[in-house]
């Protein structure tokens, strides 16, 4: 099947090598009991007869595929009578959102144990699947499963992740990032072997070149090397209540030292940039080609409601390197049609141009005028009159450039592809040391491995930012004190353009982030 013939149920059809591989990957006697719980066409059932096992069955929900031999008709996640009984499981769950899913599956969602205990609305279709299978296992049994890598790090999938380590561990992991698995899908894909019971560290293959995958490359992965086209390693196990990084074991170390360097003393944990900054995402005009008049003449009066505004691509890392004009109206709603012509001719010229797509444009449920902004979201909070750290809220990396962590003055306002960092009222720590901790490659490699990426995308979200270690001052401490000074000082010179100031803050930020034993923090 093509998948033209996707329907409502979020099927996305595995290809016959892809279905071998993960097969392969079971490791089971060929009399176990296996189970394919949302096996569409049949592929995973016909790898594993292929494979030689003897006791296998499906499950659809779509009766499409009720004909098959070996299938059962039916919700999977409403069965009661697999719980314990399968020695494996395998198979491609359904991907499809909350808000996507039919009516008669989202009742059905409401009812399921697994759902209400481990999932919610934030959540795809997919997890309660992976919640169930855990359930159905029996001591000892394996789950093969290929899904979007996203549950592995969101917050609002870490119910389902602790479900996983409770009843055993992820034993194997192959990370495809983008690569092209499935007809109409763009996602990043991960396919994940679990064991119940089991309790190890996760051995990771990761492609290194999404844009040359083929499905014959599954066929070089080496149980315990990597391969032209696959990274290996090994990665700690899991643990409860994070997000799931894969990362190498001497990498985790270095970030381990890295968080119990940033953990205060008297406390169990290290200290996140949220504690010390307020953050923000930027604004959302609703159509910004509407609202910028960069090249606009307007009048003195129209002057009064100009916002100096900062987009992504205007962002070095250091400073800001262009300024962007929008109108922008506080109180939009204090005039009329007639009004507005009148006091801003320029402006409502302007508009006019832009009048079929700002109608159109999504209103948050509010009737907008042309000059109002859809969603001025924390505007009280970015109008504080104090220097800011701005970054891009989605970040492609390679392994060459650093997040763009950039200083901003005070008056500047950033738009939706933009997030804010504004510091707490109370904190001790200037904004200037705070922006040069976070351009350091320590934390650089944090964000890349622990923090939201998707696809090789870092994603700077209110959460993301939040978790980020910040090395707080002991201000009790004489030579703590002069380093934050010091990089307080030199930071002042980096902005002003001395490039040569940043070796000092390197340098400065070692003995803080690598102090020798002995010193600083005994």
């Amino acid at each position: 099947m093509t998948q033209s013939t996707k329907n409502k149920y979020g099927q996305y059809f595995t290809h016959p090598a892809m279905a071998a591989f993960m097969v392969n990957l079971l490791g089971l006697e060929k009399t176990a009991k296996v189970l394919e719980p949302a096996c569409g066409p049949g592929v995973f059932l016909e790898a594993l007869q292929q494979a030689g096992y003897k006791n296998i069955c499906g499950m659809d929900i779509d009766p499409a595929f009720a004909h098959l031999e070996n299938v059962n008709c039916g919700d999977y996640l409403q069965d009661k009578t697999l719980q314990g009984a399968c020695d494996g499981i395998v198979g491609n769950p359904p991907y499809i959102r909350w808000k996507n899913l039919p009516e008669p599956l989202k009742s059905n969602l409401k009812t399921s144990e697994v759902w209400n205990t481990h999932c919610n609305s934030l959540c795809d279709y997919s997890t309660p699947f992976i919640a169930k299978a855990v359930n159905d296992l029996k001591p000892d049994g394996v789950l093969v499963f290929i899904t979007p890598e996203y549950w592995l790090y969101t917050y609002h999938t870490q119910k389902l992740r602790d479900h996983l380590l409770a009843n055993g561990s992820v034993t194997q992991l192959f990370h495809f990032d983008e690569a092209n698995l499935f007809d109409g899908a763009k996602a990043s894909f991960i396919v994940f072997r679990f064991k119940k019971n089991s309790v190890c560290d996760t051995a990771v293959w990761k492609l290194k070149n999404k844009k040359n995958f083929d499905f014959s490359m599954l066929a070089t992965i080496s149980e315990t090397t990597g391969s032209d086209a696959f990274e290996h390693f090994s990665t700690p196990r899991f643990k409860p209540g994070t997000r799931w990084g894969l990362e190498p074991v001497e990498t985790a170390g270095t970030l381990n030292a890295l968080e119990q360097v940033c953990t205060p003393k008297h406390k169990t944990t290290h200290s996140r940039l949220g504690d010390v900054c307020d953050i923000a995402n930027g604004m959302v005009s609703g159509l910004d080609a509407a609202f910028q008049i960069k090249n606009l003449t307007y009048t003195e009066n129209e002057a009064e409601h100009v916002l100096p505004i900062a987009k992504a691509r205007h962002l070095s890392g250091i400073t800001l390197t262009e300024i962007t004009p929008y109108l922008f109206f506080k109180n939009p709603i204090a005039y009329t049609q007639s009004d507005f012509s009148a006091l801003f001719p320029q402006f409502a010229a302007h508009l006019q141009a832009y009048k079929p797509a700002l109608d159109k444009r999504y209103n948050y449920g509010r009737q907008l005028q042309a000059w109002e902004w859809a969603f001025p979201r924390n505007y009280a909070l970015l109008s504080k009159a104090v220097p800011k750290i701005f970054v891009p809220c989605k970040e492609r990396l390679n392994k060459n450039t650093n997040h763009r962590f950039t200083w901003i003055p005070a008056g500047v306002y950033p738009t939706q592809d933009v997030s804010a960092l504004i510091k707490k009222q109370g904190v001790a720590e200037s904004l200037g040391y705070l922006h040069a901790f976070l351009r350091q490659a320590l934390v650089t490699l944090w964000i890349r491995n622990r923090g939201i990426a998707r696809g090789g995308v870092s994603e700077f979200s209110e959460g993301a930012l939040a978790s980020i270690p910040v090395r707080l001052i002991d201000w009790e401490n004489p030579e703590e004190c002069e380093i934050h000074a010091s990089i307080e000082q030199a930071h002042a010179k980096a902005i002003a353009g001395d490039t040569s100031a940043w070796a000092s803050i390197e340098f400065l930020f070692n003995k803080l982030l690598m102090p020798p034993q002995g010193s600083l923090r005994d």
